[in-house]
């Protein structure tokens, strides 16, 4: 919704004598009632004008002070910002530059069910509201929102005038937001996770848990890959998505599982996650009879690819491979009995994302064995093998990944 402030914005500056500590790290916008130095606070309603609808909560014994906001019904806007420095109706205007960060987070709570929209804005943008918002949903208890600074474009990070904004949509009924975090993190480490395999309908859904143990916001992307290594669309509760966000807060987590139609044919494919740092991820595969789960197995994602991978077979093991490198490579799987020697061989071309898999005896015309594979590569991949000797009972087998150049057999 595009809105025009008028010239008369209420400004207001809680615990202006609290200066917030910065670090190359982090840029505190809000923590609880006090801004960050030299910030200043602004609110109003469209058509009201109204400014009173914005309470600083004082903190207790128990909760830490926030901010309240309680956009007046009958307004078709209300919008809440805060500035480098005092509002200014007029050009030129401050900024405070940005471009080192990564996330904006924002801690909120309020009306379960409602929405609240969160924009930046630079300092030549103007007041119309033209600016990018990021739609963020509204829960009853308090939750950690990290938004990538990248979704905020046509924004100049160098120089941001609005450090955060929440826009209500307004209505005819009063909405309640609290705020009582609002940061600018810089980005940690990359970290990328692999789940070499994904299984959905032919009786297989595939459910994905991360885990964010650290005591930071974290952004993960997941983007999910066909067999032939286009993108491959799995569906969820919200949707099918061949890629979807998911915002962790400190100590957070998700278990989401696929929602595909098991009685259909089966769909193979593999994923790869971008998170903002590090987290525990791993795949939970199960199988159904019907309606009826009758087996499953939870498989740790992969951190790094390799080019040597080892682990116990048999004839009914599966093996699956997935090919994260930029340039094709030729894989070769071997299988080995209990003493050591060879009793299958194959060799075949992976292109750049491509995914396959297989079942070791039926791969390499095997009737009957037991011993061990070998999954060896020219350039990096990822693999897993699960065990099926006793199927629809299975489990996860140990990827082997070894380190590169490791002598075999």
């Amino acid at each position: 919704m595009k809105h025009k402030r008028p010239p008369s914005v209420a400004v207001m500056i809680f615990s202006s004598a609290i200066l917030l500590a910065q670090s190359p790290q982090q840029l505190s916008v809000l923590n609880g009632t006090a801004l960050g130095s030299n910030l200043a606070l602004g609110i109003n309603t469209i058509p009201g004008g109204i400014t009173n609808w914005l309470t600083p909560e004082p903190p207790t014994i128990s909760a830490p002070g926030d901010l309240s906001m309680v956009c007046p019904g009958g307004q078709s806007s209300c919008f809440m910002f805060i500035t480098d420095g005092p509002a200014l109706s007029g050009y030129p205007r401050p900024g405070i530059d940005v471009s080192g960060y990564a996330t904006l987070s924002v801690e909120i709570e309020g009306d379960a069910g409602t929405t609240i929209q969160v924009g930046i804005k630079d300092s030549t943008q103007p007041d119309n509201g033209s600016e990018t918002k990021v739609t963020l949903p509204v829960t009853a208890n308090w939750t950690t929102l990290s938004i990538p600074l990248a979704k905020f474009t046509g924004a100049n990070l160098k120089s941001i005038y609005v450090l955060c904004e929440f826009v209500f949509a307004g209505g005819p009924k009063a909405q309640t937001v609290r705020v009582r975090n609002i940061t600018y993190a810089a980005p940690g480490p990359a970290t990328t996770y692999y789940f070499p395999h994904l299984a959905l309908s032919g009786g297989w859904q595939t459910t994905f848990t991360y885990v964010n143990y650290s005591p930071q916001s974290l952004t993960c992307q997941t983007t999910y890959f066909s067999d032939s290594g286009g993108s491959l669309a799995v569906p969820f509760a919200q949707g099918s998505v061949s890629s979807r966000t998911d915002n962790l807060g400190p100590g957070a987590s998700i278990h989401v599982a696929t929602t595909a139609d098991v009685t259909a044919a089966v769909v193979t494919g593999w994923a790869e996650a971008q998170c903002t740092g590090p987290i525990k991820a791993s795949l939970l595969y199960r199988h159904y009879n019907g309606t009826v789960a009758d087996g499953e197995a939870s498989v740790n994602a992969a951190t790094a690819p390799g080019t040597e991978f080892v682990t116990f077979a048999q004839t009914q093991t599966g093996v699956a491979y997935a090919n994260p490198s930029a340039v094709p490579t030729n894989v070769t799987i071997t299988v080995l009995d209990t003493t050591g020697s060879t009793l299958g061989t194959t060799t075949f071309v992976l292109q750049p994302n491509q995914h396959g898999a297989a079942t070791l005896g039926p791969l390499l015309a095997l009737t009957s064995f037991t011993g061990s594979v070998q999954i060896t590569s020219a350039a990096p991949i990822v693999s897993l093998s699960l065990n099926a000797e006793a199927f629809p009972v299975f489990s996860s087998l140990p990827a082997g990944d070894l380190p590169d150049g490791t002598p075999l057999q």
